[in-house]
């Protein structure tokens, strides 16, 4: 997902990120996250690309993402 804003058709600022998640080969194994996220805006000299690599209990994800405020 990538949201950029352009101002007079010149990059003001970008953001894009891409998530990738794998589970391993033994079907009980955690699964693995990799998070790559980009930043850029050029005025600031800011072009930053931040990495993550997570695992994470299938469980608490699922219960996680079904809370509701």
């Amino acid at each position: 997902m990538t949201f950029a804003v352009k101002s007079d058709g010149t990059l003001v600022s970008r953001v894009s990120e891409k998530v990738d998640t794998k589970q391993e080969a033994a079907e009980t194994a955690t699964p693995v996250t990799h998070v790559q996220t980009e930043v850029e805006v050029p005025s600031l000299g800011i072009d930053r690309t931040m990495l993550s690599h997570a695992q994470q209990d299938v469980a608490s994800v699922e219960r996680r993402n079904n809370v509701r405020t």
